[in-house]
């Protein structure tokens, strides 16, 4: 994915997941191991390396009406927070805000991930239940075929 330095050599690199939305937005997703202890600055580094190699890449495929500010997204999942080191007076969210901004960078934990995806699967299976007790009062109110009759015309048909 990556393009050439100016030099000529190749910028190393690999992606974990990278997918463009139907609104054209393209975002990488690079997974940490859960147990790393991570800087945000290493993060930082390394979020900008990959948003300007694919924003050189999308200069070079797309007609420039098709780019916008901010179609290039950096999700960082990691275990815990990135140590921020060096961030003064600011607090870790405003740190890495301004050192992510750049790149329109986010970190996201596991932890969140897997709480997000439990919450909505619970409200998926609540709203299953709405549905199924609906169609089952829908079904009440729907003509019952009389059974008698039906099993007196087939007994004729065969007749």
């Amino acid at each position: 994915m990556f393009p050439e330095r100016p030099d000529g050599s190749d910028i190393k690199g690999r992606l974990d997941i990278r997918y463009a939305t139907l609104s054209g937005r393209h975002v990488i997703v690079e997974l940490k191991r859960y147990a790393v202890q991570l800087d945000a600055d290493e993060l930082a580094e390394q979020g900008l390396k990959y948003y300007e190699a694919l924003n050189d890449i999308l200069d070079k495929e797309l007609a420039p009406e098709l780019r916008h500010d901010g179609d290039i997204e950096i999700v960082f999942v990691l275990g815990d927070r990135p140590a921020a080191k060096g961030n003064g007076r600011l607090s870790a969210g405003e740190y890495y805000a301004g050192r992510f901004a750049p790149f329109y960078g986010r970190v996201v934990l596991y932890d969140q991930l897997i709480a997000n995806a439990n919450n909505q699967y619970c409200e998926y299976l609540e709203a299953s239940e709405k549905v199924s007790t609906l169609n089952e009062l829908l079904k009440a109110f729907e003509p019952q075929q009389d059974t008698s009759s039906s099993l007196t015309a087939q007994a004729q048909s065969k007749a």
